[in-house]
């Protein structure tokens, strides 16, 4: 069973070429195995049209420390990547609604 918890302490996510990529909220755990399965990250560095949290595994990180978390640059161009597909996928919602009336 997973459960999310809020982080009182919120350090900046970067990637590993110093692009923000916003603020870890929370952490997602499975309370079975007490082990942490994803930080939720609240983005205010990179392009967030949707205005969703990203959710980080933890095979995404390189370190953490209290004031940081590093991550591989593919995170954010994976991040970019979901968003597009969003995007493609609101755009072609909207295109069969519009067709439909």
């Amino acid at each position: 069973m997973r459960e999310k918890l809020k982080l009182k302490s919120c350090p900046v996510v970067f990637t590993e070429s110093g692009q923000k990529i916003g603020k870890a909220i929370s952490i997602i755990i499975d309370t079975e195995t007490q082990e942490i399965l994803q930080y939720e990250t609240d983005p205010d560095g990179i392009k967030n049209i949707f205005e969703k949290n990203l959710l980080i595994s933890k095979n995404q990180i390189i370190s953490i420390t209290k004031e940081k978390i590093t991550v591989y640059d593919s995170t954010a161009k994976e991040a970019e990547k979901e968003q597009e597909k969003e995007s493609q996928k609101q755009n072609a919602e909207s295109a069969i609604a519009t067709e439909s009336q």
